[in-house]
């Protein structure tokens, strides 16, 4: 607790300086605003390096394969970052980077599902740690996944892939040209995912091809 306080106290005060250098030197202004961010986070990473080792022991005992646990986690590393470039991309005046960086920061669920579903799963298993939005057919009136995608493209502009188990997951990404990747170990049938770009038989193999591939 008195390490959180030192640190608030100090995050106050260089705060303080940074507000001050704006109106004098600008750029260094920005250089101790980075500096800033890269010292606090190196703390906040000190301390939760416990957690970690907690929630992947509790994991083990529980019996969930690690991998998931290690994907999760990058998945909140990624949203952390995509924070704190946003937010440093704004304090420099650079609305339209922040602005990208924050939506190559996003993962969204979009599923053959009802709202009613939705909503019971979104909160029951806390998936907006790990997802920016959940969105369903129900909500668009029943129309099939690759038409609902045009709606979301406007929202969410840049590049895409498509992971799933089933056709209407692939049919997303043929019919709208980026990357497929089918998850064999789903409930799809090899049939329907054939055409698929990437195939992957488990997640630990799922995650060492959005690492090493994509």
């Amino acid at each position: 607790m008195e390490q959180f306080g030192s640190l608030i106290a100090a995050a106050l005060l260089l705060a303080v300086i940074t507000l001050l250098l704006k109106n004098w030197k600008p750029e260094y202004a920005m250089l101790l605003s980075i500096g800033c961010v890269a010292l606090f986070m190196g703390w906040t990473v000190l301390q939760m390096i416990p957690l970690f080792t907690t929630v992947s022991s509790l994991a083990g005992q529980a019996g969930v394969d690690s991998s998931y646990i290690r994907i999760l986690l990058r998945c909140l590393g990624i949203c952390c970052l995509s924070e704190i470039g946003t937010s440093l991309c704004k304090d420099a005046g650079q609305q339209s980077a922040a602005v990208q960086i924050e939506l190559a920061g996003k993962v969204l669920i979009l599923s053959n599902c009802t709202i009613k579903y939705r909503d019971a799963h979104w909160k029951s298993y806390g998936l907006d740690r790990w997802f920016s939005e959940f969105y369903c057919s129900e909500a668009f009136g029943g129309i099939p996944k690759e038409e609902i995608f045009k709606t979301l493209s406007k929202e969410y502009p840049g590049e895409y892939i498509m992971i799933g188990d089933r056709y209407s997951d692939m049919k997303v990404g043929y019919e709208h040209g980026f990357d497929t990747v089918a998850c064999d170990y789903g409930y799809g049938s090899p049939e329907e995912l054939k055409d698929a770009r990437y195939h992957v038989k488990s997640v630990d193999e799922l995650e060492n091809l959005l690492l090493g591939t994509l």
